[in-house]
């Protein structure tokens, strides 16, 4: 997909809390299942937790699949879109 057909698709983003030790298997999931969809992705580490917030923003029409391909991966993962 171009750059400027993603540019059209409207953003959603959605808010995820995981173990700081899934964090590459999160980004793995991330960019095998919507590469062309992805916005941003950011990841932050919450202190003293041994978790990661990750903010995933994503075209609308991608974030139903990427969700559940990260819950498949990571079912700990808590996921607020």
């Amino acid at each position: 997909m171009s750059q400027s057909s993603n540019a059209r698709r409207p953003p959603r983003c959605v808010r995820l809390v995981i173990d700081a030790a899934s964090a590459a298997t999160l980004r793995q999931v991330v960019m095998r299942t919507c590469a062309d969809a992805v916005r941003f992705l950011r990841i932050d580490a919450c202190a003293h937790t041994g978790k990661v917030t990750a903010l995933l923003c994503v075209a609308a029409d991608a974030a139903p699949t990427v969700c559940q391909e990260i819950m498949r991966f990571l079912p700990d993962c808590e996921c607020t879109q």
